[in-house]
């Protein structure tokens, strides 16, 4: 959600330049959004509210918002704030000009999510719709399956109602029932009598209620330079930006030029869509389809290969925008593939501590919690902490930070302890005793004290903690 500060650098003077009587719950012009702190996810939380306001005030706005069940805690509190608009920081946006929808699986639902519909809900102020979405009736697909095969509902009625049994009336399973079944040629069409099919051999073919096992029975009869394209593609996740296409286009070990017109053809299909720079898979499941028929004995190395690509890139002018890719495909190989390469390791520990700084300046503690853990995985022999100090010291400080901002103390003190056991002075301890220390104090401030007191020795000063 600080999208909109970077698509528009200059939002922040222009809303201060609206609201002048709110200076001081905006931003200054010259200050880049994050969330580093909680004052300054307030801002940007008040300041993303605000463009709703302002677009509102001129037109009816509808905000979307899809596959809502993956959405994190951070995207989950802006949502809240901009619905509920509690208190007088969101009270600005007008309800008959603003209409939120979200589409989410049901059967995917975390509790943060469940816990924000249900005060949605409780929230009388509010117009709560809800659409359980289910499979079209056979009536409809009936009027469906006229309208495209151009023929009287009445032909094609008992056609309908085999498909229907076959798919229970979901569209994705529908569609791909008939390419099915056209591709085997039990539905055929003449030029003299039309569209005509074997109502028994239909009724007799086996359709898969699995959507992984349909769509990889597609993608299976794709030409093997289409598959490959998408096998590729599908490394990087549902969603790929045209800069992750361009390197791997530009890399003639992986793919090469070929893999444009590859995904073109796969794009023809049905199978993936290009909206402005972006590539993105029509459906999460084909996706995860093409991934799955990557033969296992050759995926990691393809995800090593990705993501040595990528760690040039990491090097370049702009290595913010790669680094997470990278990263990802490294964690997605694991440790144990490289075991044996002992650099490769320190290599791939050191990028995940990278990746991870960066979450942590996000506040996005639990992916920086899983970098700082894949980094510690990819450790190596017995004498780590001699053989790669500073990286050693690097991982386990902030992986002990971030455990205590997501809320595992005892696993916290548990690396914070590995750091006061192996970091050479002071100075390196510094970090994990604050760790520490702040653990101590959620239980007792008196013993949090008392130990802030003994530390006074190391820096040459004394203090009486009866003063204090």
């Amino acid at each position: 959600f600080v999208v909109p500060s970077q698509q528009m650098p200059n939002l922040s003077s222009i809303i201060n330049q609206m609201y002048q009587s709110q200076r001081n719950l905006l931003l200054p012009g010259d200050v880049e959004l994050s969330f580093a702190t909680p004052v300054q996810k307030h801002r940007t939380n008040f300041l993303f509210a605000t463009l709703l306001d302002s677009l509102s005030s001129l037109c009816k706005v509808a905000f979307f918002v899809d596959d809502l069940q993956w959405a994190d805690d951070a995207s989950l509190e802006l949502l809240t704030g901009l619905v509920c608009r509690g208190g007088s920081t969101f009270n600005r946006i007008s309800n008959n000009s603003l209409l939120f929808i979200a589409a989410y699986r049901d059967d995917e639902v975390r509790h943060s999510l469940s816990t924000l519909f249900q005060m949605i809900q409780s929230l009388e102020s509010l117009n709560v719709t809800a659409l359980h979405l289910r499979g079209v009736a056979v009536e409809s697909l009936n009027e469906t399956l006229s309208e495209a095969l151009c023929l009287p509902m009445r032909k094609t009625r008992l056609l309908s109602q085999i498909i229907y049994q076959k798919t229970q009336g979901y569209p994705l399973f529908v569609v791909e029932f008939l390419d099915v079944l056209l591709t085997e040629k039990l539905i055929t069409h003449d030029k003299d009598l039309g569209w005509k099919w074997d109502a028994g051999a239909i009724e007799l073919k086996e359709m898969s209620i699995n959507v992984a096992e349909l769509l990889s029975s597609k993608l299976q009869r794709l030409p093997q330079n289409v598959l490959y394209a998408l096998q590729v593609m599908s490394c990087f996740g549902s969603h790929v930006d045209s800069k992750i296409i361009n390197i791997v286009k530009n890399n003639s070990d992986i793919v090469g030029p070929m893999i444009i017109p590859a995904l073109q053809a796969a794009q023809n299909e049905g199978l993936v869509d290009f909206a402005g720079h972006t590539l993105t898979f029509t459906h999460n499941m084909i996706q995860q389809a093409a991934f799955d028929l990557i033969p296992s004995t050759t995926c990691a190395q393809l995800l090593l290969r990705l993501a040595c690509c990528f760690m040039n890139q990491c090097n370049s002018s702009e290595p913010k925008s790669t680094l997470f890719v990278a990263v990802d495909l490294i964690n997605r190989i694991g440790a144990e593939v490289v075991s044996n390469n002992a650099e490769q390791c320190f290599s791939f520990a050191s990028l995940n501590l990278d990746a991870g700084k960066k979450a942590m300046e996000i506040t996005d503690f639990a992916s920086a919690l899983k970098y700082f853990n894949s980094g510690i995985s990819f450790l190596r022999g017995r004498n780590h902490w001699d053989d790669r100090y500073e990286l050693c010291l690097g991982l386990f400080e902030n992986a002990a930070s971030a455990n205590y901002c997501e809320g595992k103390h005892k696993i916290a003190v548990t690396q914070a302890n590995i750091v006061l056991e192996n970091a050479r002075n002071f100075e390196d301890k510094f970090k994990s005793y604050c760790v520490f220390i702040n653990v101590i104090g959620i239980e007792s401030m008196n013993e949090a004290i008392e130990k802030l007191h003994s530390l006074l020795s190391y820096l040459g000063g004394s203090m009486d903690p009866k003063t204090i």
